[in-house]
């Protein structure tokens, strides 16, 4: 079995099993919430459907990508609208193709195996009505909802058109073995995915059958990450596989101490950080292969200015990011944002704001968009990739001003106890140093090409 083998059933096995945990907490912690006397139950159960109204209310005020000519809100994790926004502020990108959308029902119409027990299932519904007796008077829900066989159906069609090579994704995140995989360096190019049987191989965002490959519609990202509050229907996208200008080679930290351990191969990729509008960081994706030289510092140069153009087309359209966490804290009762970084977290991030985070492939056509995303906070958000154990707070929230071309010495992203304490030591440049850093790398007049 091939290392990428590995690597791809214990992706599979461990998001399954992670999604039955998931179900089985539900379980518990729904039963707990309905226990107790009647009052407080439907006191917790009105407050979790406030939340729920609050959540949805928002998500239904965010612009959808065909509308954002019109300004306004939308979703900082919507991949649609960073594409645009690209194009409009003439960036290079990585295209996406929508093949197939699925609503909520469609989606809880798919088979997953992995049901709640019914015993819990049927104890969740007594103590409902327990709570709430109006719920005795209802009519039963409707049972004509999608047919499961449908619906799996078209995650067959959807992928009848789409290139052998191309990975699928949705509008809101990767799937969870493209992290795997790109995670450990081992994606390759696409076109074989993970073997976990005799015909049957799963890759990013797809599963394959024999020759009949399907939208892995069940991958525990994409439902996480739906789950998370966007807008009430997901969409499917196909993008084609990008080769990297430059790759990064070492020792995997995945891998560290294992009986895998061993080197891995990643492209060089940059995320960069805006508030206010602004471009105040750029970092290496993956910063255990950074290196502090003058052409790593002119790239993450060009990729804060690629963002910041990406950025400014926004502005011009009166455009908002939003992400779901920021916007409840928004409606936080006053004791909770009695907390510093609660506080701080609403200040820095206001609703008619700017921030975001941008992440960057150097090819050949330059740096190129890979997607967008929620802003690091001190509440969580984008992840610091190379900024980690920068000013790490204890919550995990860093600094994420200037350039940070490779981690801090002594700090592992996997073990976040690791990023605390940490003192700058040379691989988190400002952006003077940078500057100063990217010309020593540029080529001297004689050594230009003649007009």
């Amino acid at each position: 079995m091939s290392l990428k083998d590995l690597i791809g059933r214990i992706s599979f096995i461990s998001g399954q099993r992670e999604t039955a945990r998931t179900l089985r907490r539900l379980g518990i912690q729904t039963g707990a919430l309905l226990r107790g006397p009647v009052e407080e139950s439907r006191e917790r159960l009105t407050g979790i459907a406030e939340i729920a109204e609050r959540v949805e209310r928002e998500a239904a005020s965010w612009v959808d990508p065909d509308r954002i000519e019109s300004g306004g809100p939308f979703d900082a994790c919507d991949l649609r609208h960073w594409l645009l926004l690209a194009e409009r502020a003439g960036v290079p990108f990585v295209p996406a193709m929508e093949i197939l959308s699925l609503t909520e029902a469609e989606l809880g119409a798919i088979d997953q195996k992995l049901q709640l027990p019914e015993f819990v299932a049927n104890a969740i519904g007594r103590g409902l009505k327990r709570a709430l007796p109006e719920l005795d008077g209802m009519s039963p829900p409707d049972r004509d909802g999608p047919d499961p066989a449908e619906v799996h159906e078209r995650l067959f069609r959807a992928m009848e058109n789409v290139p052998y090579d191309w990975m699928i994704r949705t509008n809101i995140s990767g799937s969870s073995m493209l992290k795997s995989l790109a995670g450990t360096g081992l994606v390759g190019d696409g076109r074989e995915g993970a073997r976990l049987a005799e015909g049957v191989e799963v890759g990013a965002g797809w599963v394959r059958v024999g020759n009949r490959a399907r939208i892995d519609a069940t991958d525990k990202r994409f439902i996480e990450t739906f789950a998370a509050g966007h807008k009430d229907r997901l969409h499917y996208l196909a993008r084609p596989w990008v080769t990297a200008a430059r790759y990064g080679e070492a020792a995997d930290p995945h891998r560290h101490g294992s009986q895998f351990a061993g080197k891995g191969r990643w492209p060089m990729e940059w995320r960069c950080f805006v508030e206010n509008g602004q471009v105040t960081g750029v970092a290496a994706y993956y910063g255990w292969v950074g290196e502090v030289t003058p052409e790593n510092a002119a790239r993450a140069l060009e990729a804060a200015d690629a963002a910041q153009r990406v950025v400014d087309a926004g502005l011009e359209l009166g455009l908002h990011p939003r992400w779901m966490d920021v916007e409840l804290l928004r409606h936080a009762s006053p004791e909770a944002l009695s907390r510093p970084h609660l506080r701080e977290t609403l200040k820095r991030f206001p609703a008619d704001g700017f921030a975001c985070t941008l992440d960057f492939i150097e090819t050949e056509r330059g740096l190129t968009l890979l997607e967008g995303g929620p802003p690091h906070t001190p509440i969580g958000g984008g992840h610091p990739c190379a900024f980690a154990g920068f000013g790490t707070r204890p919550n995990g929230a860093c600094r994420t001003d200037g350039v940070a071309l490779r981690l801090i010495d002594g700090v592992c992203l996997g073990d976040p106890r690791s990023w605390m304490g940490r003192e700058n030591d040379g691989s988190v440049l400002s952006w003077e140093e940078a500057g100063v850093l990217a010309r020593q790398g540029a080529p001297e007049p004689d050594d230009l090409p003649s007009p």
